[in-house]
């Protein structure tokens, strides 16, 4: 059996951790009654744009650029889920892979600024990827930060591509949000 990479098994207990009813201590506390409510609470809605670049492995190492967009429902003030659309070009020469990629991701937002995010990912391709659809995982990490209605945050992302031979992808994206 292949060895999968470490980050995976790391992405993978950080977010079980992470989603853990009791929070694992990771949790915020309680929110306090005095004071007034976050602005996800009355904003449920966050539409994020995203761009990343990297490099994917699949027996030799290659570029790779991601364009996507998130649409993501807020379940409380610091857990989210939704949906994650985006278009990922790998650049191996002397041919170049695309695939359409689709699924679901639940997230959470630690201290206020720590973005914790798993999913499942299902890959379309395109082009001479025609008929190859595989699926996988995707796990990230990133610093978030909320200014009234925007949401900016930087994120290293690590997808694990289920093919023969498996495909480990690694990003560093930077993203755009708004709340509705």
């Amino acid at each position: 059996m292949r060895k999968l990479n470490r980050g995976f098994f790391v992405g993978m207990l950080l977010a079980l951790a992470a989603f853990h009813p009791t929070g694992i201590g990771l949790a915020q506390a309680p929110p306090d009654t005095t004071q007034a409510q976050p602005a996800t609470s009355t904003e449920p809605f966050l539409v994020r744009l995203n761009l990343q670049g990297g490099q994917a492995t699949q027996g030799d190492r290659m570029a790779n650029t991601e364009f996507g967009v998130d649409l993501m429902l807020s379940a409380n003030p610091f857990q989210r889920y939704g949906i994650h659309v985006s278009t990922l070009s790998l650049d191996a020469s002397p041919t170049k892979q695309r695939f359409l990629c689709t699924g679901y991701v639940l997230e959470m937002v630690l201290f206020q600024w720590l973005r914790a995010e798993i999913g499942t990912v299902g890959f379309i391709g395109r082009g001479e990827a025609s008929g190859n659809n595989p699926f996988g995982v995707l796990y990230a990490l990133g610093y978030e930060k909320r200014v009234g209605r925007m949401n900016y945050s930087i994120t290293y992302e690590s997808k694990t591509v289920f093919t023969k031979p498996v495909i480990a992808i690694n990003n560093l994206g930077i993203s755009v949000g708004v709340h509705f």
